[in-house]
């Protein structure tokens, strides 16, 4: 999935880093000026064939203090919207906020 989101956002115009792993499953780093997010891709437990995808903003200090604002990442967060929503292999979307 993050290859894939990879490849299309780059399309989109908007570039993010190679496709990196956690144990939980793999991000695309995105930047802006100095902040920095994470889209996060994992499976939903038990499924083969159902993702879940969430932002990760980073702080810029320790202890999670002034994280990087989430309007920063709009045109990350438009793009995918848009890819999701025109792509015939993705189905059931559902999106929430939080």
């Amino acid at each position: 999935m993050a290859w894939w989101l990879c490849q299309k956002l780059a399309a989109e115009n908007v570039l993010v880093a190679y496709p990196d792993f956690e144990d939980w499953g793999w991000f695309v780093e995105y930047i802006v000026d100095e902040d920095e997010y994470w889209l996060c891709c994992g499976n939903v437990d038990g499924t083969k064939n159902r993702w879940l995808i969430y932002l990760k903003a980073h702080a810029k200090s320790m202890f999670g203090r002034n994280r990087a604002p989430v309007e920063a990442a709009m045109p990350l967060l438009s793009a995918l919207r848009k890819i999701l929503d025109q792509s015939e292999e993705v189905s059931d979307v559902e999106w929430r906020a939080g």
